[in-house]
């Protein structure tokens, strides 16, 4: 049969608190995990605010109007010459 005193005593000494807990940050452990947690939600924070600022910058982007600031030239003559010049020196070598 099974001894139900000798399993609640063994029960017993798993759930008792222990005297030392290791701590990651040198306080209590309840301490470490609302640490923790924090250290979470702050994280969440920071990607959140990243996240909404790069969305605004792709926003402001998108409706920019850039035809102002192209800067565009125009080749009214290529010399073909020269070009000839440096195809000959390169099927020399």
């Amino acid at each position: 049969m099974i001894d139900f005193k000798k399993q609640k005593e063994e029960w017993n000494q798993v759930v008792r608190e222990r005297k030392y807990r290791p701590s990651f940050f040198g306080f209590p452990v309840h301490a470490d995990w609302n640490f923790l947690l924090s250290l979470f939600v702050v994280g969440l924070v920071l990607i959140a605010i990243f996240t909404f600022n790069t969305y605004l910058n792709v926003e402001e982007l998108s409706k920019a109007d850039f035809t102002g600031r192209v800067e565009t030239t125009q080749i009214n003559k290529i010399n073909i010459d020269k070009f000839d010049k440096i195809l000959k020196r390169i099927e020399k070598n």
